[in-house]
């Protein structure tokens, strides 16, 4: 509702193929994404999850060097070994040692948030408006991730969706998490 729906259809109607796809590929990982995130936090603590979940932003600054040649300096090295040492220490002093299956699939989900942040950096962001790039992730990774959840645990997940309560915690989520961070997000891109 954000965005003009008409122009949106208009912009997808003059992309190329390569780009349909590249918004295709974008949606599905988001949902992927989400659904590694969701399973993760079945088999771990929440702690542990934000926790691994900061491994994205130093995946994607490490990503970015790479495959958009931003260089990296000594200050940003420290930082980021600081991270990663600190998160490692914390979830395996917590896990005795060892990975469980939940701390690897959050694993998992920042290499998906570096590939969707890459994709939308490099190739999305030149060719696509925003509104373009955030409907078309959110129409898929919808659908997608749908598709995964009922999949995954059934249609008896969905057993409250008409609950008055639901609705109500779902939209504060949903417009406050999703929609505002997101635009943030493309907006910082």
């Amino acid at each position: 509702l954000f965005f003009d729906f008409k122009t949106i259809i208009r912009d997808l109607k003059n992309l190329e193929n390569k780009i349909l796809l590249g918004l295709f590929i974008n949606g599905c990982l988001a949902s992927l994404l989400s659904a590694l995130i969701f399973l993760g936090l079945q088999y771990t603590s929440v702690t542990n999850a934000v926790l691994l979940g900061r491994f994205g932003p130093v995946l994607y600054a490490v990503g970015g060097s790479v495959v958009l040649g931003k260089k990296v300096t000594k200050f940003e090295i420290a930082g980021f070994s600081l991270i990663i040492i600190g998160i490692a220490v914390i979830t395996l002093k917590q896990n005795n040692f060892q990975l469980k299956q939940g701390d690897i699939l959050i694993l998992l989900s920042t290499l998906v948030y570096t590939s969707t942040a890459l994709i939308g950096r490099t190739v999305l962001a030149k060719k696509c408006s925003l509104p373009v790039v955030v409907f078309t992730r959110n129409f898929v990774s919808a659908i997608v991730f749908f598709i995964i959840a009922i999949s995954l645990f059934g249609f008896a997940h969905f057993a409250d969706i008409f609950s008055g309560s639901l609705w109500i915690v779902m939209s504060v989520y949903g417009l406050i998490v999703v929609v505002f961070a997101q635009l943030l997000w493309y907006s910082a891109l």
